[in-house]
């Protein structure tokens, strides 16, 4: 469709189009106002990066047991999305409930959005009470920060229970060592081992303790482990399972090889100083296998998850790491389990008293080195939770609440407009499409397939005074039967005729108005005209011209004389021929038809196309009757008349299909009633002699 057709469209359906904008703009307004006050309050987190104290980063216990150091550091809420989680999650709108005494349900819209390239993160709610909107969301702010802390205070409870029952038992295994060992030499009488047995129960008790220190690496990372998943569902659970990664060929070809080397670096480290190259090689061996593990682990969980909300993919990625972790201790902890196991069956050789002692020794100072270790990390740990940083701080609390409403009104009225337009688009087109009658050219063209004779405009003064071209000759009316005589002057010499019919579909089209103002336009051309109302039911030229109704009907029903039944009327050169009084046909014998067909009736026209240069009849509409038909065969043209809105489309083309029945040909069609556009054939007419009518008018005034 193209956009002339679719302003064409609206143009002819604007009262459709502009009641049903009004209709739904009115609604919406309706629904805005109806709403009440909205206030709108702000707050502002400031999401802060944790970082371990220098003292955590310089303990030698950290360097030996990473896993334990940070079991108090499973942070699920370090970046600004995990915040933004945690600040919509339940717990935290429940508690600020709370705090507040105002249910959610209340608050009508609740927000978390962060600032680009920062790490603030700004709280907005909206409700209808200011007080209710600055007191909710100052109180998600506190609400937030209490949940962290209970977080933090949960993680920190686990690492302190978790480092005291580790000392508890090595505590209580040191004193019954020693005093193993203090028994043992009193019931003996031996003082003391020999310096190199000392030397290789030192070197023994190093490795036990690594070995130990990993035994309790890998229960931290156990414990760690067994806490995420509580947080995960039951499918992200099996990702992470220990099974998922034990039986990956990769990594169990990874975990042989790191254990091979770790196995190398045990022994050497017990006879070869630190930066031996061998050592060193070593080193970077492990840290590059130790590497591989944690990209594999990773992909292998890449490789299962699916779209997660950020915090459980933080999980995940903790859980990832923790495995890799695992993988690399598990590998150490076999290594150091064949080095020790191989010194121990060296110590078998020396005699059983010797060795007996040497055991006790050895585990007295294992026992020793892992209860200082255990204590010196106990120390960190409590420094550590008093200077370590808090996640997050609520950098600016909500003051006032502002009110937002009468913006979201106006926007809200804009919507409702243009809702309102598409609305009555949609009123305008469906009403066109239901809507079956002829309005324009375009319609009879596209749907009757007729040429188009004339387009006469309406004009509210035609039901009182139907001779507009006699009383107002000037008018666009006029010229529109003007230029429609003009047309016709080319069309009647090759009919080789002077009769023509004008008749519509149906009945109020308008066809007698425009019989006789065509007559009219015609004997201004000073030509000898004949109109003649062949309506017998309904006739209506006697009152246009406001004579007395005789004439067809005295001539064929009494036989009066032809000359008596034709008037003369004002317009020079025109005569009409009225049907005559309805009640001569109710009396007659015969049918409308018959009497139109009737021999009397073809005598008269033959008489009268002598007479007179053009005749001009006024015919009954088609479909009611079939009068038309007949008195057709008197005529050499038919022109059609359209009343622009009123026919339907169905009616118009049965008429049409019953003209071209007739002998005489359809010479085209004139549409009634059309309205009046701003194109150049009504513009110039109505400009052209408005304005000569005018300056008429102005010079015989002068």
């Amino acid at each position: 469709m193209e956009i002339g057709q679719i302003f064409e469209i609206l143009r002819k359906r604007i009262a459709y189009f502009t009641i049903t904008t009004l209709v739904v703009l009115g609604i919406f307004i309706i629904i805005i106002f109806r709403q009440p006050m909205q206030y709108q309050a702000q707050a502002k987190i400031l999401v802060v990066s944790e970082r371990k104290h220098p003292s955590e980063m310089m303990s030698s216990y950290s360097e030996k047991m990473p896993q334990l150091a940070e079991i108090m550091q499973i942070d699920t809420y370090r970046n600004i999305a995990t915040q933004r989680e945690i600040l919509k999650s339940k717990p935290v709108i429940r508690r600020a409930e709370k705090i507040s005494g105002i249910p959610r349900k209340q608050i009508l819209e609740y927000r978390v959005v962060y600032v680009p390239d920062s790490d603030v993160i700004i709280i907005s709610a909206i409700s209808d009470k200011p007080d209710k909107t600055l007191k909710f969301v100052n109180s998600i702010a506190t609400a937030y920060i209490d949940y962290l802390q209970t977080l933090r205070l949960s993680e920190n409870k686990d690492a302190r229970d978790f480092l005291n029952e580790q000392i508890e038992l090595v505590g209580d295994d040191l004193k019954t060592t020693e005093q193993k060992l203090k028994d043992y030499k009193s019931a003996t009488g031996i003082a003391d081992l020999d310096q190199e047995t000392n030397n290789m129960i030192s070197t023994l008790v190093d490795f036990e303790a690594d070995l130990e220190n990993v035994k309790i690496e890998l229960s931290a990372i156990t414990t760690k482990i067994h806490k995420l998943q509580q947080q995960l569902s039951t499918e992200e659970r099996e990702m992470i399972s220990a099974t998922i990664f034990s039986e990956n060929p990769i990594l169990v070809k990874m975990r042989s090889e790191l254990e091979e080397l770790e196995t190398e670096y045990a022994k050497l480290s017990g006879t070869h100083a630190q930066k031996h190259p061998r050592i060193i090689e070593i080193e970077t061996g492990i840290k590059r296998i130790k590497n591989a593990i944690q990209n594999e682990t990773e992909k292998i969980i890449s490789s299962q998850t699916k779209t997660l909300n950020p915090i459980h993919m933080e999980l995940l990625s903790t859980a990832t790491s923790l495995r890799a972790e695992e993988i690399a201790l598990l590998s150490k902890k076999d290594a150091l389990e064949t080095t020790t196991r191989d010194m121990r069956t060296n110590l078998s050789q020396y005699p059983e008293s010797e060795m007996k002692l040497a055991n006790l020794t050895r585990d007295k100072l294992l026992k020793e080195k892992l209860f200082l270790t255990l204590a010196e990390k106990s120390q960190d740990f409590k420094i550590s939770e008093k200077t370590r940083i808090f996640p997050a701080k609520i950098l600016e609390r909500a003051e006032s609440a502002i009110e937002i409403s009468s913006r979201k009104k106006i926007f809200s009225a804009l919507i409702g407009l243009l809702v309102g337009l598409c609305f009555g688009l949609s009123a305008a087109f469906f009403a066109e499409y239901i809507d079956d009658a002829i309005y324009t050219t375009q319609d009879i063209k596209q749907y009757l397939d007729l040429k188009i004779l004339a387009l006469i405009p309406y004009d509210d003064s035609i039901p009182k005074k139907p001779l507009i071209t006699h009383r107002r000759p000037n008018s666009p009316i006029s010229e529109s039967f003007r230029s429609l005589r003009n047309k016709l002057r080319y069309l009647l010499p090759e009919l080789q005729g002077n009769t023509l019919l004008v008749t519509s579909s149906i009945t109020e089209e308008g066809k007698s108005f425009i019989a006789s103002n065509l007559a009219i336009t015609v004997a201004q051309f000073e030509m000898k005209v004949l109109l003649i109302d062949c309506d017998l039911h309904r006739a209506s030229l006697h009152k246009y011209f406001d004579v007395d109704n005789k004439g067809l009907l005295n001539v064929i029903v009494k036989n009066e004389p032809v000359d008596e039944c034709i008037t003369t009327t004002e317009i020079k050169g025109l005569s009409l021929m009225c049907s005559g009084p309805l009640p001569l046909l109710e009396i007659s014998t015969c049918t409308s038809s018959e009497i139109l067909e009737s021999k009397r009736m073809k005598e008269l026209f033959a008489d009268l196309k002598k007479k007179f240069d053009i005749i001009i009849i006024d015919s009954p509409p088609v479909l009611p009757l079939t009068d038309t038909l007949t008195i057709s065969t008197s005529a050499d043209g038919i022109l059609f008349v359209v009343d622009s809105g009123y026919v339907k489309r169905e009616d118009a083309l049965n008429a049409k299909s019953e003209l071209e029945l007739c002998p005489a040909p359809i010479l085209g069609a004139i549409l009634n009633k059309a309205e009046e556009k701003r194109g150049y054939y009504m513009y110039y007419y109505r400009y052209k002699y408005t304005n000569y009518a005018k300056r008429g008018d102005n010079s015989k005034t002068t």
